[in-house]
């Protein structure tokens, strides 16, 4: 390359990469930096060419994970002279690739990454990146922290991070605390069943989700509260969508082995098995061991919505209580997006769609209720994403809604 303007490579690089030309501004800025070692521009353009190159690759799961850490020592040695700020392409990379690792199942990794934080020193206000609007910097730290914490089984120190999160400045109001008072509640669970209780009722007065319903039913009953016990597993079943009760196979089958009424309990062993079976699950050993001594016959032809329809607690009176549905959802990422239909999945209604400069996004038809469903693999589809709590991993993800045919 021939001596130059450093800024002005650095515009160029930084050109390219907007442009789409990931391979040209990486080559290009590789070489710049050869030739100006020490010049900051030059290494901050190029290490959001390494973003956008490697961590956005290894979120589509295209990179080893064993190759992470690589990654974040090569962004953290171009930014080292900034490594903190609201626009942080360090602080972004280890955000993404702990969740990436998490995802994989590498919960110890993923925390290790994130214990490199400087935690003290992230920002606690939310951003604008790319046309995202994305949470605080500490907000998804304490989120991705607390989760790991309790998915590596350490308790004592999710009830510690869930209880800095909660007096944090990142999180500004109960509707952001309700996920740390969620986790802290389940943490609590077994040493100390009353406070997980008062933390569960809390998260319930913002959201009445049935899975939430669920957990206070089992502390309930983990306390000797048998009656009220039974009650709440009634109204949890009560929310689940009947089109939908394979989801709740794990409250249906805590209320089965738990109900005292015996034709109660037969009717709710059958759903369990018969859902097992409509599902091609492998049998559960406690259910089966409870069905056989109750001489429970063959479930194949068992009407198991009716069932659970007969032991289900409607509460009309909490109805007012419940979350939004996700379309009235104000935790807005992309107000107006243009995704192209990737792949439908079988079954329900549901399948994913990639929206450039953002990836790929997961879709559902009750999500999209102005969607002809199926719509076409390749079409384009104008709608909004949104981040909303994914009760089954327990953590943030982002959903497609609202969605209509047609170009922006």
């Amino acid at each position: 390359m021939e001596p130059g303007d450093p800024k002005e490579i650095a515009s160029e690089i930084s050109r390219l990469r907007k442009s789409g030309k990931i391979a040209e501004a990486a080559v290009l800025g590789e070489s710049a930096l050869l030739q100006f070692p020490q010049n900051w521009s030059i290494m901050n353009s190029l290490v959001w060419v390494i973003y956008d190159k490697d961590v956005k690759t290894a979120k589509e799961g295209k990179v080893q994970p064993e190759k992470l850490p690589d990654i974040l020592r090569r962004v953290e040695e171009l930014q080292s002279h900034s490594l903190y700020g609201e626009i942080s392409a360090y602080v972004f990379t280890v955000l993404e690739l702990s969740k990436v690792l998490n995802d994989a199942n590498l919960h110890g990794q993923a925390l290790a990454m994130l214990q490199e934080v400087d935690r003290t020193k992230l920002s606690s206000e939310s951003q604008n990146f790319g046309g995202r609007r994305l949470p605080s910097q500490k907000y998804r730290f304490y989120m991705l922290v607390s989760g790991l914490l309790f998915d590596l089984g350490r308790l004592v120190e999710t009830v510690e991070m869930c209880d800095e999160a909660l007096v944090s400045a990142a999180v500004k109001n109960e509707g952001d605390r309700k996920w740390f008072r969620y986790r802290r509640a389940l943490a609590l669970e077994e040493t100390n069943p009353s406070e997980a209780l008062d933390e569960i009722n809390r998260f319930l007065v913002n959201s009445f989700d049935w899975w939430a319903i669920q957990i206070r039913a089992r502390i309930l009953g983990s306390t000797g509260k048998s009656d009220a016990c039974l009650l709440e597993y009634g109204r949890a079943l009560g929310q689940v969508d009947p089109k939908e009760f394979d989801k709740g196979i794990k409250l249906i089958s805590e209320y089965a082995l738990l109900a005292t009424d015996v034709d109660m309990r037969k009717d709710l062993l059958q759903s369990v098995r018969s859902i097992r079976l409509a599902q091609n699950w492998k049998s559960d050993t406690k259910i089966e061991g409870a069905a056989t001594a109750l001489g429970l016959s063959d479930p194949a032809s068992f009407d198991y919505r009716a069932a659970l329809k007969r032991h289900s607690i409607d509460s009309p009176a909490d109805n007012t209580r419940r979350i939004p549905r996700v379309t009235d959802q104000v935790n807005i990422v992309i107000e107006v997006a243009l995704g192209k239909v990737k792949l439908l999945l079988e079954g329900n209604p549901q399948g994913f769609l990639t929206i450039d400069g953002f990836g790929d996004c997961y879709f559902r038809g009750s999500d999209n209720p102005n969607l002809k469903w199926p719509p076409q693999i390749g079409q384009l589809i104008r709608g909004k994403v949104i981040e909303s709590f994914d009760a089954t991993k327990g953590r943030m993800s982002n959903k497609f809604i609202n969605g209509t045919s047609g170009n922006l």
